[in-house]
């Protein structure tokens, strides 16, 4: 507030005094603000070799992102398979407008490659339901315990 008293100039009217004195106050609140942050940093030290886990690890911490691993592996493998199964046109609908769009949109894609918007979005829809189908049906029958 210093700064405000020290000014020492006239404004031209009330809502001018009024604006003034506003940003003085946020901008003091602000100040205020980032001092403490900095106090904040200062007093706790930082060392950048020491890596600190995000969670207390235990025994079956590294089991259980060994199998979220496995699983993700699996999941990979039945994509790719299911992808081959896939009729060739659908395939190749979904390699450009996903695996390959480089974030084009399906038009664009369509426009470089000949084939026109309607039939390159309907192509990747019934891809991508036959590919979620296959996978299903995957996951269906390896839940199913054998006897």
């Amino acid at each position: 507030m210093r700064r405000v008293l020290a000014r020492n100039q006239p404004l031209p009217s009330r809502e001018h005094v009024r604006m003034y004195l506003g940003r003085a106050v946020g901008n003091a609140a602000l100040e205020f603000y980032n001092n403490r942050k900095r106090e904040r940093l200062r007093q706790i030290p930082i060392h950048e070799d020491i890596n600190l886990p995000d969670h207390a690890s235990g025994p079956h911490d590294h089991l259980e992102e060994k199998e979220k691993a496995d699983e993700m592996d699996r999941l990979l493998h039945l994509v790719r398979k299911g992808l081959a199964h896939l009729p060739w046109k659908q395939h190749e609908a979904l390699r450009l407008t996903i695996l390959e769009s480089e974030g084009l949109s399906i038009r664009d894609i369509g426009t470089s490659n000949g084939i026109a918007y309607s039939t390159l979005r309907h192509r990747s829809k019934q891809g991508l339901r036959r590919l979620r189908k296959y996978i299903e049906r995957s996951l269906e029958t390896k839940r199913i315990p054998k006897a």
